[in-house]
């Protein structure tokens, strides 16, 4: 007789002469940790019931990395559903600057996207004015909460080779929304071009505030002539701050010489720059005017 015959007929009736109960094959139950009746081989979500799919996506939900989203959908391919994706155009994995915002849609690479002092929209580290909303109101390419000013200036001018000193030939005028500290103002640097020839620009004592479209300082007849007379400053008159812009002059040869002076004010720079003719015989003279903006000194 065929053994394996045998065989099924132990499996249904385990007591013979041959074969002790203990002996009966039966088929092995499959493994279910989960218990929703799919064998482990088979089971799509070892976590639960394969069946129980409540967003039809075909992933079962106790498996589903998003829930009523279509787990399948994935356009920027970084492994997260379309559904529950942070960064839909990049991996949400990558973060450079540390922020919670994927690099792919990070409106500030520089830092926290979520950090907006002045809630303007835009993120402190990538903010040009990060104490300001707007930016700038008055369109002056300045923050509005900086210091922002307009100097007006002799910039050439002619000398007997014995001048020593020359003052009043400068004003400075409030562009800007706030007053300025002008007790802050100071010359930072002055350069010029002589081996010899030494020109020093300076400011005297200068203090008070100036409000916003008024401008300060005083001239000498002849500067008032040429700033003031022939329409290169035209705002209100002097709020009676103390300004005076002047140079300290060391000469004695005749000789050509440009000069570049920078001035802070307030926290703002302005750079002044300037031309010296030192001539045997001549008298003072003006030949040129400029009127400058100042930039942030950060």
């Amino acid at each position: 007789m065929d053994r394996r015959f045998w065989l099924v007929i132990l499996a249904t009736a385990c007591a013979t002469p041959l074969f002790a109960c203990s002996d009966v094959i039966e088929s092995s139950p499959c493994d279910d940790p989960d218990g929703d009746g799919v064998c482990v081989g088979a089971d799509i979500c070892a976590a639960g019931d394969d069946a129980i799919d409540t967003d039809g996506d075909g992933v079962p939900d106790a498996c589903d990395e998003c829930a009523g989203q279509d787990d399948l959908m994935d356009a920027d391919g970084d492994g997260v559903p379309d559904g529950c994706d942070v960064c839909a155009a990049g991996s949400d994995a990558i973060d450079s600057d540390g922020d919670g915002v994927a690099d792919a849609c990070d409106v500030c690479p520089d830092g926290d996207d979520a950090v907006d002092g002045d809630g303007d929209g835009l993120a402190d580290a990538c903010d040009a004015c990060p104490a300001d909303n707007p930016n700038d109101a008055n369109g002056d390419s300045v923050c509005d909460s900086l210091a922002a000013f307009e100097v007006a200036y002799i910039a050439e001018f002619t000398f007997g080779v014995n001048t020593v000193a020359i003052g009043s030939t400068g004003l400075i005028i409030n562009t800007g929304l706030r007053e300025i500290d002008l007790s802050t103002a100071q010359v930072v640097q002055t350069t010029d071009d002589h081996p010899t020839v030494d020109v020093t620009v300076n400011l005297s004592s200068p203090s008070g505030t100036l409000p916003p479209g008024q401008r300060a300082g005083s001239l000498s007849p002849l500067a008032t002539t040429f700033i003031l007379d022939s329409g290169l400053v035209t705002e209100p008159a002097s709020s009676g701050t103390a300004w005076n812009l002047g140079m300290q002059i060391s000469a004695g040869i005749e000789a050509d010489v440009g000069v570049t002076t920078v001035i802070e004010v307030d926290g703002s720079l302005i750079t002044l720059e300037q031309l010296f003719h030192f001539s045997a015989g001549a008298s003072t003279s003006f030949d040129e005017t400029e009127r400058i903006q100042s930039e942030p000194s950060f």
